[in-house]
């Protein structure tokens, strides 16, 4: 037991609360998974899903509650899956994600699968009715195959403007380039004066 404040990661998602437990780990609090795990709005961007989610962990829980939503934007595909990306092909394994959203890009060459991968996270504090909303945004493309070991969802075949999938990176660069780790970062400093 410590005397770190609790953070509730607010994500139904193992694979992002492990991935928000990491991003957090040199925060000055104690990570913890919701007990009930928050539902997702219908639609709505980045910044609304996310916060929806943290303020409905923190009113139910009564403690600081973190969330997160990222995708990706494939404008051959007219910007989807976007902020549903976390609903693309749902219920699969991420690698036959990777695949269908593959095959959906068979016909579009290199060159032409310009991508740009968003992400919003969300800090909301009881009591505190306005939630801390970071935002990032990274340019990015879908390869031809899928790429890496790392990462989860979508991430092998992120390929960022190093060549590299975020699946093909280590956890440190992946926290650092990714469209994820730059959203959270932020609200690091404000777990610092909560």
């Amino acid at each position: 037991m410590t005397d770190l404040p609790r953070l509730i990661l607010a994500s139904a998602d193992p694979d992002e609360r492990d991935d928000l437990r990491a991003l957090l780990a040199d925060a000055p609090v104690e990570c913890f998974d919701p007990e009930i795990p928050p539902d997702s709005p219908k639609g709505g961007d980045y910044a609304s899903r996310a916060t929806h989610r943290a303020r409905t962990c923190a009113e139910a829980t009564g403690e600081m509650a973190i969330a997160l939503c990222a995708g990706l934007e494939v404008y051959p595909l007219d910007l989807q899956p976007g902020p549903l990306t976390e609903n693309f092909h749902e219920g699969v394994s991420d690698q036959e994600r990777c695949q269908a959203l593959l095959a959906r890009l068979a016909a579009t060459p290199i060159g032409q699968r310009i991508t740009v991968g968003r992400a919003a996270a969300a800090l909301a504090i009881p009591g505190d009715p306005n939630v801390a909303v970071s935002a990032s945004i990274i340019e990015c493309e879908i390869p031809m195959e899928s790429r890496g070991e790392g990462g989860y969802g979508l991430d092998a075949v992120t390929q960022i403007l190093n060549g590299k999938t975020l699946a093909e990176l280590d956890k440190g660069d992946r926290e650092r380039l990714g469209h994820r780790g730059k959203a959270v970062k932020p609200l690091i400093k404000r777990l610092d004066q909560a």
